[in-house]
């Protein structure tokens, strides 16, 4: 069996010109010979993914030519990052307070007993200190089951019987749901078993039948089907907020958004004329008030129509928001809203180029590389103070680019339909939307931050793969929206689901009043 280093051999150093030339003369080199072997060893490595179809055409690319990811620079004027002290930093081992979920036993001595003489000098008296700690690490599946076995009393004569009060009845509570006017359904007394189960999939990524192959193994099983209940009582709990923060999203300064494939079959199979032929995930992240709000829809619709959709209902006495996004088509508005491109990804398609345009591609990346340096000193200031920098600092860099790139063409340095031509290009058309960050105050300098948020939906569909239903792929936007909400507010995202279930009612009837930054005054 070939090893894993000979299976994507690296044809990146081969100077393809000269070996034709001496293959033609045969005047072949050891090292020809060694790439001509690396030639034929990549054409049967290409044989075997195609026929799996396992390898994407970008990743088939960059293993044939050798193009890496963008690697990190420490050189690059950096400077040290900062040690956390909030407790989150680090990897390493937490002290005793670190682990505010555990179960903790005092043990006392089973010999000593404070004010006792020391059995060691038999002089002093022992007095109580600071406890040691040992750690006693269990594994256990997600959910644990406890059974009640109720005792059961029966007349012979009448026949009543009579059942011993369950215990799990005094720890859980459940939601009263009788009121004509809130047709809520009823919920289940396994509020906390529900969000883990939401949290496992959604956010975690671990989809029903491995979650169900774990709690079988620990012989508490627990079905696909039974799960999938589960997380629909989470999400029919959460409606209510999700629906507020999408009215408040709709008011949000700035509204970044990107969007990934994501399969719904019964969309894909029955579709509608024309048929749908795609179906995507839209991660929107609006910054409202100091807040950020993070929506993710699931439909045929694109990120474009997404937001717009949102933008609908803004107030209208608000000036019109900033929507950061890359320069596709597909982002584009039926909104008023004042747009930026993302400068990464205008950067990015310079990069993919150092290889074949060493000196232009050089000349463009420290440029703005020189742009990037400045956001970094200056991403702490407010947003006036900020923009005022960046026309100091970085307008002038980026105008001396903006001139130097038209001049190629006109000089007759770079082809328009070459690469780099059509990588000036796109930068050149979408010049004042990637420059935003000079005209209005608050704009970033890219879309990073969706981009982030939207690994979550692929971590999602490499795991589960598709929705089977439009509404399954509903109940997942409402708790991934949730989910991630509460991480951007450093909410505890499990507690406050268990608190939407358990106070379902409640938050039907004012669900403003039980958002993840307030809903702990209202318990």
């Amino acid at each position: 069996m070939a090893s894993k280093k000979n299976l994507h051999p690296d044809l990146s150093g081969i100077e393809t010109a000269q070996l034709e030339e001496r293959l033609r003369t045969g005047q072949l080199t050891t090292s020809d010979v060694e790439h001509l072997l690396k030639i034929l060893a990549l054409f049967s490595t290409l044989r075997q993914l195609l026929h799996k179809r396992s390898l994407g055409l970008l990743t088939l690319l960059r293993r044939m030519f050798g193009v890496k990811s963008e690697p990190h620079n420490a050189s690059d004027d950096e400077r040290p990052r900062e040690k956390s002290n909030d407790g989150n930093g680090g990897h390493g081992r937490r002290g005793r307070d670190g682990y505010p979920g555990a179960e903790r036993f005092p043990v006392e001595h089973p010999d000593l007993k404070p004010k006792q003489k020391c059995p060691e000098c038999n002089k002093g008296r022992l007095y109580e200190a600071e406890p040691a700690v040992d750690y006693a690490w269990e594994g256990t599946a997600p959910l644990h089951l406890t059974i009640y076995l109720l005792q059961k009393l029966l007349c012979p004569e009448c026949k009543t019987s009579f059942t011993a009060p369950s215990p799990g009845e005094g720890l859980s509570r459940t939601v009263d749901d009788s009121q004509d006017s809130m047709k809520t359904g009823t919920v289940d007394a396994n509020a906390s078993a529900n969000a883990m189960v939401a949290g496992m999939r959604f956010e975690y990524g671990v989809p029903h039948y491995r979650l169900a192959k774990i709690q079988e193994r620990r012989g508490m099983a627990l079905p696909a089907a039974n799960q999938d209940r589960m997380i629909k009582q989470v999400a029919f709990s959460a409606a209510p907020v999700h629906e507020v923060l999408v009215r408040m999203a709709a008011d949000g300064e700035l509204l970044q958004s990107d969007d990934t494939k994501m399969k719904i079959l019964n969309c894909l199979k029955n579709g509608q004329d024309p048929p749908i032929k795609r179906t995507q995930t839209t991660v929107i992240i609006s910054h409202v008030k100091g807040r950020a709000i993070t929506l993710h829809v699931t439909g045929p619709s694109q990120a474009g129509a997404n937001v717009s959709a949102i933008l609908a209902s803004r107030s209208e006495d608000l000036e019109p928001p900033i929507h950061m996004c890359d320069g596709l088509s597909a982002n584009n508005l039926t909104e008023n809203a004042v747009v930026a491109n993302c400068l990464d990804h205008a950067r990015r398609k310079f990069y993919d180029l150092r290889t074949s345009y060493k000196d232009e591609v050089n000349y463009i990346l420290s440029e703005l590389q020189k742009v990037y340096l400045v956001d970094r000193e200056v991403k702490e200031l407010p947003a006036n103070e900020r923009l005022a920098m960046h026309l100091k600092l970085s307008k002038p860099t980026l105008d001396s680019l903006h001139q130097w790139m038209p001049d190629q063409f006109t000089e007759r340095n770079v082809e328009p339909n070459s690469p780099l031509g059509k990588a000036i290009n796109y930068s050149f058309r979408r010049w004042p939307e990637l420059t935003r960050f000079l005209e209005m105050p608050g704009v970033p300098l890219s879309n990073s931050d969706t981009e982030q948020a939207i690994k979550w939906a692929i971590c999602h569909r490499k795991n589960s793969l598709f929705y089977r239903t439009q509404n399954g792929a509903r109940n997942g936007d409402i708790i991934q929206s949730i989910i991630k909400t509460c991480n951007s507010a450093n909410v505890n995202s499990f507690d406050y689901l268990v608190a939407l279930q358990e106070n379902r009612s409640r938050v039907y009837a004012n669900p403003e009043m039980w958002l993840p930054w307030n809903y702990r005054s209202h318990l």
